[in-house]
């Protein structure tokens, strides 16, 4: 039968009858086919698009911002007046697992190590490695949670408005932290244990001791003064009660742990004085422990570098005054100057050399014993910080 179709059909070409049979068609048929090819060119072009798009969701999801390298050069009189080249390296990765959870974490991969040494790690016997490699943030955000953004695992958080007491320098909270707004408040609060890394200004002494043949080694840890901070409830606010003032306030509550001595409130301000200049300050008092250590931190700032800008530059003056028994062992300061245990004034500059290229200096003077009133030896600092 199709072969039969086939010769009929070949045969009606031969003599021209398909010319008649179809001539009516045939203008039709013409302008089927260039609808066709124009759907089909519209088709490729959305799929390229849809392409095009796919491609940028994806690497959208996943970001390096935030990481950074420096390395810096530091004459501190507490350490026996030495000076030392020391450099860092951070690395941090932020992956958008859907519309609503986000999966943060950031590594040091070489934390505050000095230049021409390694394998051996200057804070305890047990902790090998002078890079002190360690993971400082590993969490998950969760927006939507209780009209929140919840964060899970180990993160950051900075308290008050200069960050002293501790900020998003080290992380090591390990908990639960809930952000909101309500109204004009922005406020966080949370659980968490602080107490995630060993406490990194302890000394350890080692002596031998010798009988016959066999000799024995005794490590003993030197108390520094800095108490761990375990379990915690803790809260931190903020309101603006002007367009150029804004209001900090903190608390942080131990609820279990070795000594539970800390119960600290603390209050802070940011306000624009001026176009170019601004004052920070805080005050915080650890009910926990006896006498009730104090800490305020004073800073008045002109300017301001900003390493998205090069050639932009600003200077600070600073004045910190912070007892003993303040701040935590692993507290992660954003002052960039002792802190705990000395009282005494500041100045600092940076600038901006190149875009994410950024020069900072530090100097203290007049310094003292916060508790004492004994002078102290100066602190001196120049750094470069690369961010990528």
């Amino acid at each position: 039968m199709k072969k039969k179709l086939a010769l009929s059909l070949a045969l009606m070409f031969s003599l021209g009858i398909t010319g008649t049979a179809f001539a009516a068609a045939a203008p039709d048929m013409a302008a089927e086919l260039a609808s066709l090819k124009a759907r089909m060119v519209e088709l490729e072009k959305s799929m390229a698009i849809a392409k095009v798009a796919k491609k940028d969701k994806q690497e959208n999801k996943l970001s390096f911002d935030g990481s950074d390298f420096r390395i810096r050069w530091i004459k501190d009189g507490a350490d026996g007046g030495d000076s030392a080249l020391m450099e860092r390296i951070r690395l941090n990765m932020n992956y958008k697992v859907n519309d609503d959870i986000t999966f943060n974490t950031r590594w040091r991969v070489l934390n505050e190590n000095e230049l021409g040494t390694a394998g051996s790690s200057g804070i305890s016997p047990a902790i090998q490695g002078k890079d002190s490699y360690f993971v400082s943030d590993a969490n998950m955000a969760i927006k939507n949670v209780l009209g929140s953004t919840m964060t899970m695992g180990r993160f950051s958080q900075t308290f008050g408005a200069t960050g002293y007491w501790n900020s998003t320098t080290i992380g090591l909270i390990d908990g639960v932290k809930f952000d909101t707004k309500i109204d004009k408040v922005k406020l966080t609060a949370g659980y968490a244990n602080f107490g995630a890394f060993a406490n990194p200004t302890a000394k350890f002494t080692t002596t031998a001791t010798t009988v016959g043949t066999k000799t024995t080694y005794t490590t003993i840890e030197t108390n520094t003064a800095k108490p761990k901070l375990e379990d915690a409830l803790f809260l931190n606010a903020s309101y603006p009660i002007s367009k150029d003032t804004t209001v900090n306030v903190m608390w942080v509550k131990e609820k279990s742990g070795a000594d539970s001595d800390f119960n600290v409130a603390g209050i802070g301000v940011n306000t624009k004085l001026a176009d170019d200049w601004k004052f920070v300050g805080d005050y915080t008092k650890n009910y926990g422990q006896p006498n009730d250590p104090s800490g305020y931190y004073l800073s008045l700032r002109w300017k301001g570098g900003n390493d998205d800008i090069a050639g932009s530059y600003g200077m600070r003056l600073d004045y910190r005054n912070i007892q003993n028994g303040n701040m935590f062992s692993t507290s992660g300061t954003s002052s960039n100057i002792p802190t705990q245990g000395f009282k005494g004034p500041a100045i600092s500059a940076q600038y901006a050399i190149a875009k994410n290229v950024m020069l900072e200096g530090y100097q203290t003077f007049n310094t003292k014993d916060a508790g004492t009133g004994v002078d102290l030896p100066n602190y001196s600092r120049m750094q470069v910080i690369v961010g990528f």
